[in-house]
Formats: C-alpha cells, sequence, structure tokens
C-alpha cells in the first residue's frame, strides 16, 4: 500500500504543531501573576484586603465572604472576612459558625 506524496509533510506539521502546544501550555501559566495580597488603610483604624493579579485590583471589606489558600496550595478556608489588622486576617466558617481561622497576610496564596 503506498502513502499519499504528502502524508509525510502532513505527519510532520502534527508533530510540530504538537511541540508547540506542548511548550506554550506552561509558557501560559508562567506568564501569568500570581494573586497576591496586602492590607491598605482606608482612614485612622480600619483596613481592607486587597489582592492583586497583574495589574488587576480586588478589594475586600469585613463582612465579604472568601475562599483563600494560604500556606502550601492544599491549605484552604472558606468564611466571612470578620477582622482586618496590619499582619493577618480572621474569617469565620460559613459552615461551621465556631470556626474561625486567623491567616497571616504573607502566607496567602
Amino acid at each position: 500500500m503506498d502513502l499519499p506524496p504528502n502524508s509525510s509533510k502532513l505527519n510532520r506539521r502534527k508533530s510540530d504543531f504538537l511541540f508547540l502546544y506542548i511548550l506554550l501550555i506552561p509558557f501560559l501559566f508562567l506568564s501569568s501573576k500570581v494573586l497576591s495580597a496586602t492590607i491598605t488603610p482606608i482612614g485612622h483604624s480600619d483596613w481592607i484586603l486587597v489582592a492583586k493579579k497583574g495589574s488587576k485590583q480586588f478589594r475586600y471589606k469585613l463582612g465579604k465572604h472568601l475562599l483563600v489558600q494560604y500556606g502550601n496550595s492544599e491549605s484552604r478556608f472558606a468564611g466571612e472576612l470578620i477582622e482586618i489588622s496590619k499582619d493577618s486576617i480572621t474569617l469565620i466558617g460559613n459552615r461551621n459558625k465556631f470556626l474561625s481561622k486567623s491567616i497571616a497576610i504573607k502566607d496567602i496564596n
């Protein structure tokens, strides 16, 4: 059985495309900046949580429901933001209202 004359060219193009696709995926993930968190004062005693991703900023005040990843990427906590201090935030659990978690700003992913 003879192969068509352009089949090797077509296979070569497919392998080149696959190679570029494999290289492109990690580049897209590495080029997007990771979400970072800071605290910004608003007034004399109030603070807001500011999350930044690239040029976008998201501002969170007390009472906002959040899902926070901290420490390693496996640690997560979902809850309502009840306290913001200079170096940490405190969340009260969504499911268990008696469970609260204080997370240092530098540990937030």
